[in-house]
């Protein structure tokens, strides 16, 4: 109920054309640009290291099932160091096979429940295979161009491009999140149009 109430209250603050003044939310100035103009495009940043990340990810995936075809979802795993490298590279990997929706909470739960560090290339192979990826077939795409082998599109190094890991972003938008431990629950969870 109290969800409910917050988003309808988000509704409003929209159609008054108060949300930029809203607290948590940042003005993207020039808006960044969308694969889709016609869709609200949110992406989050995330690593699958980080306890908050891995905290909010219910949250978020409970309201990314409820989202209408106007709204356009994206993850994106940020690199603020060489060791956070191979968890995106895992992901990436994951979007070239199709398995992101299949492998993406398990892996959360690898590092988070089963203290696995998902580091190497033989871990991530094992991880994969578990959840029915052959060997060759998760090195062929580990190593790809598309997995970010050599500078592809997936691996960028985002140290300096925002403070921390866990901000979800729309076309012009961005959300910051902050947990305490005494309260994971995100609160609101919503965006422009979204």
């Amino acid at each position: 109920m109290k969800l409910s109430v917050r988003v309808l209250l988000l509704g409003l603050l929209m159609g008054l054309g108060l949300l930029a003044q809203a607290k948590n939310f940042v003005e993207l100035n020039p808006p960044r640009p969308t694969e889709d103009p016609t869709k609200v495009e949110v992406i989050e940043f995330f690593w699958y290291g980080c306890p908050h990340c891995y905290r909010f990810d219910p949250y978020l995936e409970a309201w990314r099932k409820k989202q209408p075809d106007q709204v356009l979802f994206k993850r994106q795993p940020v690199i603020f160091g060489p060791h956070w490298a191979p968890q995106a590279r895992a992901y990436f990997t994951a979007e070239v096979l199709g398995v992101v929706d299949k492998i993406h909470r398990d892996f959360f739960d690898a590092m988070h429940q089963e203290k696995k560090r998902m580091a190497g290339e033989e871990e991530l192979a094992k991880f994969f295979a578990e959840h029915g990826i052959d060997e060759q077939t998760f090195k062929n795409a580990f190593h790809s161009f598309a997995s970010g082998r050599g500078g592809g599109p997936g691996i960028r190094d985002h140290r300096g491009a925002f403070p921390g890991c866990q901000r979800q972003v729309s076309h012009y938008r961005a959300r910051r999140r902050r947990f305490r431990r005494d309260d994971p629950s995100p609160g609101t969870v919503g965006f422009p149009g979204a």
